[in-house]
């Protein structure tokens, strides 16, 4: 009973460290400001890469020394023989096999239940009909937060700096709508501005995301469970119904 305990409390232990690293957030912030690049990737408290190099990744105190040409190229001989002795041997295994496969055994897969497409369209929208709530709530679950847009649109031909300024406008803002509809998203500033006459642009932007990973435990949870009721049973008991009804027909 002692035995049965400690290992219960060393299970619930274990799902409590998992449940506390699925509730620690992932964040990534990025900026171009000023023609300057700026970016990280922190898990919780752990700076994992970093545009000055101080994450883990990518870190100024990485050991390990670059492996030399002299090194890889004793390798290359060997590799080239094992290649040509396996090249040399395929018609030696193909003869004893009787000089290919089985015509019959190339057929045994086309004789399997081929479904029609308009079968296999239909799957895949069935499939997307569980998926689609499950993917809503995985992709709300990146938060955009701060999103900042800086743009300065110039040109020295009024005429041209006017068609460019609509059409950064028009990608700009249908993109921010885009994003609104598939994350959530907190804008900072959005502002585009149109330089005549100016002859240098400014493409000054920004933003933080924030992410837990217990919310993609949830969606791929929730799509798992809704494939298996939706689709998955019933079509179980389907086949099983329909196997049913042939023994019937056979038997009678």
């Amino acid at each position: 009973m002692i035995v049965i305990k400690i290992i219960l409390f060393i299970l619930l232990a274990i799902l409590g460290i998992i449940l506390l690293l699925l509730l620690m957030p992932v964040r990534v912030e990025f900026s171009f400001i000023g023609d300057k690049l700026k970016y990280s990737l922190k898990y919780s408290f752990v700076n994992i890469i970093n545009s000055d190099g101080s994450g883990i990744i990518g870190g100024k105190g990485r050991g390990g020394k670059p492996e030399s040409k002299g090194s890889s190229r004793k390798y290359e001989a060997p590799a080239q023989e094992a290649k040509d002795a396996q090249e040399e041997s395929k018609p030696d295994t193909e003869a004893e096999s009787g000089g290919g496969s089985d015509p019959q055994d190339e057929a045994e897969p086309e004789a399997k239940e081929k479904k029609t497409l308009g079968e296999r369209v239909g799957l895949l929208m069935e499939i997307w009909g569980c998926a689609k709530h499950p993917l809503g709530k995985l992709l709300k679950g990146f938060h955009i937060n701060d999103l900042y847009i800086d743009f300065l649109v110039a040109h020295e031909d009024a005429y041209k700096c006017a068609l460019r300024y609509g059409k950064i406008c028009g990608a700009v803002y249908n993109s921010i709508a885009c994003m609104q509809n598939l994350f959530t998203v907190r804008l900072k500033t959005v502002d585009v501005e149109c330089g005549f006459g100016k002859e240098k642009s400014r493409w000054d932007a920004g933003f933080n995301v924030r992410f837990l990973p217990i919310t993609a435990v949830i969606a791929g949870a929730w799509f798992l469970i809704t494939y298996i009721f939706r689709l998955y049973l019933p079509e179980k008991r389907k086949n099983k119904k329909a196997k049913s009804q042939k023994c019937e027909a056979k038997s009678a």
